[in-house]
Formats: structure tokens, C-alpha cells, sequence
């Protein structure tokens, strides 16, 4: 079986539109194949003086460049109420009294009580 050189460059033709519908389905990107991959967001936001929503997104990226190429919406997952750890101590007020701020352990919400002490240095109360 004879091959000439027009049936060659034909083949060879061929092959490099091949390789170049293959390397763009796949999808190229910033001169490598694209390989999508996502992680999740997670986020605490406030809602009210006693509650706040748990939110997620997911972030689509390049695993080769990290590069992002999608951002999803923020997207409710559940709401729970605040929960309160430890207090930080805000001290003694000129007018005789004593804050105390509790900040949620999940959220930026955070709530103050003042209470009436006798005098500097204040007691906690029990």
C-alpha cells in the first residue's frame, strides 16, 4: 500500500484538529485544560436580638491556577439562636454602675447588661 505526501498532510491535518476540538471541550484556560473544582463559604449572619442564619456558597475554581470562575449566591442553610461564651469585662461607670458585653460565639451580634455595684472595684454579680 502506497502513501503519498498529500495523504500524510491530510492525516497530520487531521490530528492537529482533533487535538484542538479535544484540548477546547475540556476547556482551556490561561494556556492549560480547565479542571473545575468548588469549596464551600460558610458564614454566620445576624438576624435579630435573638437569632441568626447560617449561610453557604459555593465557589467554583481551577484546581491548576486557582483561578475563580464562578461565585454562587449565599444560600440558607438554617437559623439557630445566639449562642453567648465568655463576657468581656467593659469596667466600672462613672454613674456607679457595671457593663458587662456578651458577644454570640457564631455572629457579630453581641448584647451589653449593666448593672448597679457598689463602687470601684465593682463585684460581679452572682
Amino acid at each position: 500500500m502506497k502513501i503519498n505526501k498529500k495523504m500524510v498532510c491530510y492525516i497530520i491535518v487531521l490530528l492537529i484538529v482533533l487535538v484542538n476540538v479535544v484540548s477546547v471541550s475540556a476547556g482551556n484556560h490561561n494556556g492549560h485544560v480547565l479542571v473545575p473544582d468548588t469549596r464551600n463559604n460558610f458564614r454566620y449572619v445576624k438576624l435579630n436580638d435573638t437569632q441568626h442564619k447560617f449561610e453557604s456558597q459555593v465557589i467554583t475554581f481551577c484546581k491548576i491556577c486557582h483561578d475563580v470562575i464562578s461565585t454562587g449566591k449565599w444560600q440558607l442553610v438554617s437559623t439557630t439562636n445566639h449562642s453567648f461564651g465568655q463576657y468581656t469585662n467593659m469596667g466600672h461607670n462613672s454613674n456607679g454602675t457595671h457593663t458587662l458585653k456578651y458577644n454570640c460565639t457564631s455572629c457579630d451580634y453581641f448584647k451589653q447588661t449593666t448593672y448597679n455595684c457598689s463602687g470601684n472595684p465593682c463585684q460581679l454579680p452572682y
